[in-house]
């Protein structure tokens, strides 16, 4: 503005055909106000080189606050490229957040249900129990009774049966004593038929023949030894088989009834 000013108020000198002293008054005049003009741009000039130079000086430094800026925006770019990034990643995590939150909701409802549905079969199986127990209960009354009955019938059984064979071990003995009374005196009975006999022999024989005599009368008594043995033979085992039945009555009181039969008379 001052300079458009300074440039509006200087005009240019007129030429004339012939100098005067006034001409030269003007002259002079109009160069001091041109020099003046000058050094007022010389000025302006200088003051214009200051504010470039102050310009430039600034220009410079906003060139590198700009470029410093731009680095910061680069930066706040990535940050923000990282931090919409980070959002988008925030927002898929709450997503599966929430999916997650659902199937865990989903997980205990279904948890809860199978608790549920497992206490009323833990229940289902207690009466179950309680019902094949007290069955089991009933069974094991009714096979006590029934075994007691059993053991009942069986020891009626026994002790009949048992009353039956001490009867016949009784009978066995009589039979047993009558039958060794009759064998010995069967066997006294023959002795005496054939001492007879041999006396007789003995005084009806000649003396030449006493030697045969003694002969057939050694005869006689090995036979009659071998009787004996036999005798005492059929005694001994009709001991052994009373004193089985004994036995085993008193090993199996309630066994099957066993009968024994008495051996034939021996015929002499």
């Amino acid at each position: 503005m001052e300079k458009i000013q300074l440039a509006e108020t200087w005009t240019a000198p007129v030429k004339r055909k012939s100098v005067g002293s006034n001409d030269l008054d003007d002259f002079q005049k109009s160069f001091d106000h041109w020099q003046n003009f000058t050094e007022s741009l010389m000025k302006e000039k200088s003051k214009l080189q200051e504010n470039v130079n102050t310009l430039s000086h600034d220009k410079q430094k906003l060139v590198s606050k700009n470029e410093e800026l731009e680095n910061q925006i680069d930066h706040l770019q990535t940050v923000l490229d990282f931090t919409h990034k980070s959002l988008h990643r925030i927002c898929d995590v709450e997503e599966e957040n929430r999916e997650v939150k659902a199937n865990l909701e989903r997980l205990k409802a279904d948890i809860e249900d199978s608790n549920l549905k497992m206490d009323e079969k833990e229940r289902q199986h207690l009466r179950i129990i309680e019902e094949i127990t007290i069955d089991n209960e009933k069974q094991k009354e009714e096979v006590k009774n029934s075994m007691k009955i059993l053991l009942e019938n069986e020891n009626e059984r026994n002790e009949i049966s048992l009353r039956k064979k001490n009867s016949e071990v009784e009978e066995l003995k009589e039979k047993l004593q009558v039958s060794s009374r009759e064998s010995e005196a069967e066997i006294v009975r023959v002795s005496m038929e054939y001492e007879g006999k041999l006396a007789k022999l003995r005084q009806k024989l000649p003396s030449s023949t006493a030697h045969g005599s003694s002969t057939n009368q050694e005869i006689f008594r090995m036979k009659l030894q071998h009787m004996k043995n036999e005798y005492e033979r059929e005694v001994r085992l009709l001991k052994e088989q009373v004193s089985e039945l004994e036995e085993r009555e008193t090993a199996h009181p309630g066994g099957n009834r066993m009968t024994f039969t008495t051996s034939k008379k021996r015929r002499f």
